[in-house]
């Protein structure tokens, strides 16, 4: 049974490379493509101009001073309906917490209406600042595809980061090294993170233990190839439900954290290829052919052959 069940993921993820489409996710702001490309630009300048619902604690200038100078800011994009949106939340306010001196935190409301935003955001003890894009026209410059979105950008206003959806601890886990490595850069006098053990939350019988596991986890400590296991698992399940930039977000972190992991690199590739990035997806089965290990190693090339 468990070798019919690797057939048809295995499976499952050749049809996905070769013909996904790109999809959105819980609450769509607007039709518009996914673009991974997204990091490495600008955030719109027209984000300082946006209605602010709340203002943080020490901020009184809307979003013009919140966004202005060289602190790292974490941009959440949610809706007051999408039931993940108050976990990512709660995520966001950790971070700001923890980095209160170098990190600004907002978040972007979705809805219509700034009242419901404002009565949403009464209920909770957040200490963040709230705003609120009534027309999605900011979302849509960005291009968020589903809710809630969270954009890591540097003191310069150059998107770092991004995450489609809310993962739990990966997008925690992910979002404090990713803050805290932009704040070390800004501010060297950082220190850096006191990150959580993730494994022993993982059922060690929930992880398919495969020849190609065994083989990973000769070089990597059984911690990281468990939580390389769920990372995977993660991703699979967002490829299933035609979320793909969560897919892509949760494969990447897998490959930098379990790097001769060829299913991993699978996962990649089929994640780029429903993102429409033939370009990124051949990188991801190169990198697979040259540097994984393991039985779908071959998976890799032949899909490789296929560009």
């Amino acid at each position: 049974m468990e070798g019919r069940a690797n057939v048809k993921k295995a499976a499952f993820l050749c049809l996905l490379a070769m013909f996904a489409v790109a999809s959105g996710g819980c609450g769509r702001a607007a039709a518009v493509p996914v673009r991974p490309a997204v990091v490495g630009q600008s955030t719109p300048p027209r984000i300082a101009t946006l209605p602010v619902v709340r203002e943080a604690e020490g901020h009184a200038g809307g979003l013009t001073e919140v966004l202005g100078g060289e602190r790292v800011v974490v941009l959440a994009f949610f809706t007051t309906w999408c039931p993940v949106s108050k976990p990512a939340l709660n995520a966001l306010e950790r971070v700001a917490s923890q980095y209160r001196d170098a990190v600004t935190a907002v978040a972007v409301g979705m809805d219509a209406e700034s009242p419901e935003i404002a009565q949403f955001v009464s209920k909770e003890g957040w200490h963040i600042t709230f705003a609120v894009d009534r027309d999605g026209s900011i979302a849509k410059e960005m291009s968020v595809p589903t809710m809630p979105m969270i954009f890591v950008v540097d003191g310069g206003g150059i998107v770092r980061y991004m995450h489609a959806g809310y993962h739990g601890d990966e997008d925690d886990l992910a979002l404090r090294e990713e803050v805290g490595t932009l704040s070390r850069e800004a501010h060297p006098e950082t220190p850096a993170p006191e990150l959580p053990d993730m494994a022993p939350s993982i059922a060690m019988d929930s992880v398919e233990t495969t020849s190609e596991t065994a083989d990973t986890q000769e070089t990597a400590t059984p911690n990281v190839a468990l939580e390389v296991e769920r990372l995977k698992a993660r991703a699979t399940k967002d490829l299933e439900e035609a979320l793909y930039l969560g897919a892509f977000n949760l494969a990447e972190l897998a490959t930098r954290k379990g790097p001769t992991d060829a299913e991993a690199w699978l996962i990649l590739g089929a994640a780029n290829t429903a993102l429409n990035d033939r370009f990124a997806a051949r990188a991801a089965y190169q990198y697979c052919v040259a540097g994984a290990i393991g039985p779908r190693v071959s998976e890799c090339k032949v899909l490789l052959s296929t560009f």
